[in-house]
């Protein structure tokens, strides 16, 4: 998949859904058109970041 994603935002439709991503610095690095039965298998390839952020800081 494209580079390091930290962000997502989903704009969800009766048929089709709209993923915009962006990089640690706020430059978007995926946008993309996904049918209903895309997004699950669009989300399960999605990296994980490597480290998560202490929400207790």
């Amino acid at each position: 998949m494209e580079a390091h994603v930290s962000v997502v935002g989903l704009d969800i439709a009766k048929s089709v859904f709209k993923v915009h991503a962006a990089d640690p610095t706020g430059k978007a690095v995926i946008r993309r058109r996904l049918k209903r039965e895309e997004v699950e298998t669009f989300f399960r390839k999605l990296p994980l970041p490597s480290r998560r952020p202490n929400l207790n800081d």
